[in-house]
């Protein structure tokens, strides 16, 4: 018998505080719900709870954010509904005008209703908005690019280069001439002097701006296309490109168009054709220097009114602006047209890129050297592969976050204004505002005189409709963006128009996305640039063809809405089935199975009471040693 150590009472004591640790354990578990409360408990099951914690959150909201596109949708297939109802009420009224019943003044009644609601649908285009967001765009996808055997029409990301293995930049190889034409007498003539003027407009834009002379692909033919468009007072011209390839070659497909409703032989040299051309030609060059931004196919494609404006620095305001704005105009005057940037591309647009121009160039006074400067500055950033947002945040000194963030604030910028007034004192009163001719001041009739003719590259073949420039094989695309569509073996086209896309992140992890389309659901987009005109039997029956083409058009667009929404819908359900079994598998690792923790909490109050017990008969054991000492 020892009386120092009491080694029964020890080990009694230590399974009475091990039995403790174990009912304190039992006990968090079954309070907290857990089997995991900290790291300790299990590190491995810790991790793996916690990685499948975040991925259960992120499909949360990634089945909120397809939800949200859902109801995107639905709000533009409710105007689009009210679309197809104005429309189907157009083609009515074009049906009942193509009747020669019917008198000139019943036709204008009939006129007025059509044009009412013509504007009610670029209303509803303007105006329509979710959570603040413009439905739809005049950046937007023709409706009619969609439209093919296959409904969808395939959609190439593009580079402004068509470069061999060696990394050499080609040129064309060969042209072919499409759609052969022969104008004659008064057609010849102003035939004639398009393919001259567009020949001094290159020199012009070429001289202002280097970059896009350095940029661009020499050899390359034009057609010239000469023909009545829509009629008088709507488009006077405008350049076409598209691009198709294949295993083989390269194909890029040049068309200026004229409308002779606009030009005759008796106003066709006044000037205005020669700065109309010049505002085309800016767009066919910066088609071939800039091309995925122009055409929408890289990660951000040009605003219109950028695109715009930048043609109109070649052309001049030819009134949009000097009819707005002179030397008395208030600075509430300024603010307002400024405002009016996204939604005015040819006037407050041009303005816009002027001033973008001057804050480029770094200088003070506005002057035609200032802005050739600034313009050509923002040109060579972009060939070099910047975005507009980019060129923007880097030339205001981050004071613009993105061209949004530009086109949005530019009215409240002081020094927009400030350069307004400037830029107007510098063109005078009747000057075009031209960056391409000698002086800001030049008339617009003037714009092109002095010039010598470019011949190296954008050639009018007058005798052509189209021309198609051809390269060899051996080309190499740079993955822009997202190929989407049908097709295969090789080959694709790509479709010539803007094309603004909707992201919707519909999963945990990044890239998990769906691209929804955005629209131009304007009149002139779905018009193809034409009016309904119901004055005679010969415009009303033309125009039942422009309602019907219409009405398939507005079909088109919400089948794909449609479309989109039903797959969205899946979407969503395979979210919320993920997620359910995501939880299930966390909780298995995570939770605390209250059964079996109850018999381990049982179980250890018991070991601490019958510890407790033979800790009190181990200390009555001392007792013993009493006693021996009292004998």
């Amino acid at each position: 018998m020892v009386i120092m150590h009491n080694m029964t009472a020890e080990n009694a004591a230590r399974q009475v505080s091990t039995g403790k640790k174990r009912i304190e354990k039992s006990t968090e578990r079954l309070s907290s719900g857990y089997r995991i409360n900290r790291s300790a408990d299990d590190a491995a099951g810790l991790t793996i709870s916690e990685k499948m914690r975040w991925q259960i959150r992120g499909l949360d909201r990634a089945a909120d954010n397809a939800g949200d596109g859902v109801s995107y949708i639905r709000t533009a297939e409710g105007a689009l509904g009210e679309m197809h109802s104005l429309m189907e009420r157009c083609k009515e009224l074009c049906v009942q005008a193509a009747n020669d019943t019917n008198t000139e003044a019943d036709r204008r009644a009939i006129q007025e209703e059509v044009d009412q609601l013509t504007q009610e649908i670029d209303r509803i285009s303007a105006t329509t908005q979710y959570n603040t967001l413009h439905v739809f765009s005049t950046d937007g996808i023709s409706p009619f690019d969609m439209l093919s055997a296959g409904g969808l029409s395939q959609t190439i990301t593009v580079t402004m280069d068509f470069i061999d293995k060696d990394g050499n930049v080609l040129t064309p190889d060969s042209g072919a001439e499409t759609n052969t034409t022969n104008y004659t007498g008064d057609s010849a003539v102003i035939a004639a002097y398009a393919a001259e003027q567009a020949a001094l407009a290159a020199n012009a834009i070429m001289k202002a701006y280097p970059a896009l002379k350095s940029a661009s692909s020499p050899g390359i033919k034009v057609g010239l296309n000469l023909a009545n468009i829509d009629g008088a007072n709507n488009t006077l011209a405008s350049a076409q490109l598209s691009i198709s390839w294949s295993s083989a070659e390269t194909v890029m497909t040049y068309t200026m168009n004229v409308d002779t409703s606009d030009y005759n032989i008796n106003n066709y040299n006044d000037g205005e054709l020669a700065a109309t051309i010049a505002h085309e030609m800016t767009h066919l060059i910066m088609q071939d220097t800039l091309t995925a931004g122009m055409l929408g196919q890289n990660s951000e494609g040009y605003p219109k009114w950028f695109k715009e404006g930048m043609a109109q620095t070649a052309s001049g305001d030819s009134g949009w602006f000097s009819y707005s704005l002179n030397s008395s105009s208030t600075d509430a005057d300024i603010k307002a047209y400024l405002s009016q940037t996204a939604s005015m591309p040819y006037g407050a647009g041009y303005l816009s890129t002027l001033y973008l121009g001057q804050l480029a160039s770094g200088q003070g006074t506005v002057s035609t050297g200032s802005l050739r400067s600034g313009i050509n500055t923002i040109l060579s950033k972009l060939i070099a592969g910047n975005t507009l947002s980019q060129v923007i945040r880097d030339i205001s000194g981050g004071a613009y976050t993105s061209y949004k963030d530009f086109e949005k604030n530019v009215a409240k910028d002081a020094g927009a204004i400030q350069f307004t007034k400037d830029f107007i004192a510098a063109r005078g009163k009747d000057g075009a505002g031209s960056v391409v001719a000698s002086n800001l001041s030049v008339k617009e009739e003037d714009v092109l005189n002095g010039n010598v003719k470019y011949t190296a590259s954008y050639v009018i073949d007058t005798g052509t409709t189209a021309y198609k420039n051809h390269y060899g094989s051996g080309f190499t695309f740079p993955d822009l963006g997202t190929t989407s569509g049908t097709g295969g073996g090789g080959t694709g086209t790509v479709v010539t128009g803007g094309g603004g896309m909707l992201y919707l992140q519909v999963g945990a992890l990044g890239g998990q996305y769906v691209a929804l389309n955005t629209y131009d659901a304007s009149s002139e987009a779905l018009y193809k640039g034409r009016s309904i005109d119901v004055m005679s039997f010969e415009k009303a029956t033309s125009s039942i063809a422009i309602a019907d083409e219409a009405i398939d058009g507005i079909s088109a667009i919400r089948s794909y809405y449609g479309a989109v929404e039903n797959r969205l819908e899946k979407t969503i359900s395979n979210l919320e089935n993920t997620e359910e079994n995501t939880q299930a598998a966390e909780s298995k690792i995570r939770d605390t199975d209250m059964a079996e923790e109850m018999v381990t909490y049982s179980s250890a109050n018991i070991v601490v009471q019958a510890a407790q017990s033979m800790l009190a008969q181990a200390n009555q054991d001392r007792e013993g040693v009493l006693q021996l000492l009292q004998a």
